[in-house]
């Protein structure tokens, strides 16, 4: 879910009829610090040897990229600009399978840290190294076939690439809101969004995966070949197994969806979180929708229900309708419009009015205009609806934000997405995604305004550390890997459940040693 678009405008308050600004919810959370383990930091290089780097570059199809180059500064991001601190030896822009072979057994035989990067997004800046990065850019082809309705996805394609080229076809692979995604990750991780009632996560559409293992391996996996390792990359979290160069994906036709807003005053804000937490769950399967309760300078405190409808649009109204008699007072604000699926994911993206090649990151192509931003998240999975005392907290804690002078320029609160329909139908164990379900997921977001302050940082993580502090006790004890937080405490109960145990087996049968570690990375068994 695109967290970013949400914190820069706000959601999609204040609409306009004749403009729906994105649904947004952030890209990438994270921590401010280099990562502790990244990839292949337990694997050992030759005692006194240096790397030949010279060698190295010359042997691959693509290029590397290292210190002093022209494009390096450019060549290393990732989403969020505070982990631009974290410099890799090298670059790998890796042009073929054999290149990501190569890089894998160079970092091994030098003792390397190693990462790598699709989209770049990882909430906790673990898709950086001081190592070796690979990046997985030219891996970005999307076919379709229209036969068996099975899109290819190449390893480095974001979720924008997918979108722009299934749209011509009239069929969508449920993804999130950010359009400089990556897919791999995504669908590794989950991959929660505007569609996902009615056609389930990103990973549940997946059918095969080729990945590249810590051996050298190249292997795909489906329902028949390697059947672990493709349960286990279906919400096992990207990063644990090895480097995906290749997904296959059922498709599902739409070639339109209605877009929706309603705002109410922020008085309204515990009456409104009130009514949606019952409304939203119990909705058709095709209505999918979210409430942001926010704190945004300058336009102050916000509260809204968005979402997303794959149904006629013309029985939209009356749905909405039990959700403005369940809140009850004044009339909120509301905002309806169909769009063609791909101005949709424009819309969503903050994109729309540009071209596709402009809906990215600069670091992703040339013409790239999306900006990056800081911030910081946790989530929480909930069973059951928050009791009174918990929205008083809840709403309590956005309000003390607005009211803090330390935080102005900032934007910063809770949002909460639905749960249920197509993403509910699948057992626990089905796949390595545990969380099946519940009710609603709620993220608790703080946002960094551009050259923030020590003091403003440090008192952003206090206030989302104490707005989650407060709001925790009622979640159900998950937490969505997709979201990665460094300070979860018990994540790996969090993210994997009772499926923790399976996981570790699989990582255990294809990277015994651990090569592909880092601080939340799924350990091998014993």
């Amino acid at each position: 879910m695109d967290r970013r678009e949400f914190l820069r405008r706000g959601g999609r308050l204040g609409l306009a009829a004749a403009t729906l600004p994105a649904l947004a919810t952030a890209c990438s959370p994270g921590e401010p610090r280099a990562p502790s383990g990244s990839p292949g930091t337990r694997s050992g290089g030759p005692s006194g040897s240096a790397p030949d780097w010279g060698r190295f570059g010359d042997s691959l199809d693509g290029e590397l990229v290292r210190p002093g180059a022209a494009g390096y500064p450019l060549t290393h991001r990732l989403y969020q600009p505070r982990f631009d601190r974290i410099r890799p030896s090298g670059v790998v822009q890796a042009a073929s399978t054999a290149d990501i072979q190569r890089t894998i057994a160079f970092a091994r035989a030098n003792g390397l840290p190693f990462a790598v990067r699709s989209g770049g997004h990882s909430y906790a800046g673990y898709s950086a190294t001081e190592g070796v990065m690979i990046d997985l850019g030219r891996f970005a082809k999307v076919g379709f076939d229209a036969a068996s309705r099975v899109s290819t996805v190449g390893g480095g394609a974001r979720t924008i690439d997918v979108a722009a080229a299934l749209a011509p076809s009239g069929v969508v692979v449920p993804t999130g809101t950010c359009a400089s995604v990556g897919m791999s990750g995504l669908a590794l991780g989950g991959g929660q969004g505007l569609t996902g009632r009615t056609f389930g996560l990103t990973c549940d559409s997946l059918r095969s995966v080729t990945i590249v293992t810590a051996d050298g391996r190249i292997r795909t996996c489906d329902r028949e070949r390697e059947p672990d390792l493709f349960w286990a990359s279906r919400g096992g979290g990207g990063g644990n197994f090895g480097v995906v160069t290749r997904m296959e994906f059922d498709t599902h036709p739409l070639s339109d969806l209605t877009l929706f807003t309603l705002s109410w005053p922020w008085a309204a804000a515990a009456d409104v979180m009130a009514a949606w937490q019952t409304w939203a769950p119990a909705a058709a399967d095709e209505l999918w929708s979210d409430c942001h309760l926010l704190s945004r300078d300058p336009q102050g405190l916000t509260v809204s229900v968005n979402g997303a409808f794959t149904g006629s649009p013309g029985s939209l109204p009356a749905l909405l309708d039990g959700l403005r008699s369940a809140v009850g007072g004044s009339a909120p604000s509301t905002s309806i419009r169909t769009l063609a699926y791909l101005d949709s994911v424009l819309q969503e993206a903050g994109c729309i009015g540009w071209s596709v090649d402009g809906c990215r990151l600069p670091s992703q192509g040339s013409q790239g205009r999306l900006p990056r931003e800081d911030s910081y998240a946790k989530s929480d999975f909930f069973s059951e609806p928050l009791a009174p005392a918990a929205l008083s907290a809840l709403v309590a804690s956005v309000e003390r934000r607005a009211t803090d002078d330390v935080l102005a320029g900032s934007t910063g609160g809770v949002v909460f997405d639905v749960w249920g329909g197509a993403i509910t139908r699948p057992a626990p164990s089905a796949t390595a995604f545990v969380h099946r379900s519940g009710l609603f997921i709620g993220q608790y977001v703080a946002s960094l305004a551009a050259g923030a302050s020590a003091q403003a940082i440090a008192r952003n993580r206090t206030w989302l550390r104490e707005t989650y502090a407060a709001i925790h006790p009622s979640a159900n004890g998950f937490a969505y890997q997709n979201y990665i937080d460094p300070e979860l405490r018990g994540w790996e109960h969090a993210y994997y459940g009772p499926n923790l145990p399976r996981l570790r087996q699989v990582k255990a049968a294809v990277d015994p040693q651990d090569f592909f570690h880092f601080a939340q990375s799924i350990p091998p068994a014993s």
